[in-house]
């Protein structure tokens, strides 16, 4: 089995299947070896048994934030320079 999500650091190495499982939910999640021994869990939608993910692109760079991470992206951002604006509009001494 092969990770082929984007931001995975194992994506596109193949990875030795131990099983596969389904949630009360009905998700599907693959339990894989990991390279350095072990095993771990990831959802099947995060790999070649998946429909190929399709990496959204602003100007020929991928994209890996979802909306709403990039919507808090921004929010962080936002306190950021309000922050720093608010510390340099102070007059000196106070």
């Amino acid at each position: 089995m092969t990770i082929t999500l984007p931001a995975h650091p194992l994506r596109d190495r193949p990875l030795p299947l131990v099983r596969l499982l389904r949630s009360r939910e009905g998700e599907g999640f693959a339990d894989v070896e990991h390279p350095d021994g072990g095993s771990f869990r990831v959802p099947l939608s995060w790999t070649d048994r998946a429909a190929p993910w399709v990496v959204p692109q602003v100007d020929g760079h991928d994209v890996r934030l979802s909306p709403d991470g990039l919507k808090q992206m921004a929010l962080a951002v936002r306190a950021a320079l309000a922050a720093v604006h608010d510390v340099t509009d102070e007059p000196a001494g106070k």
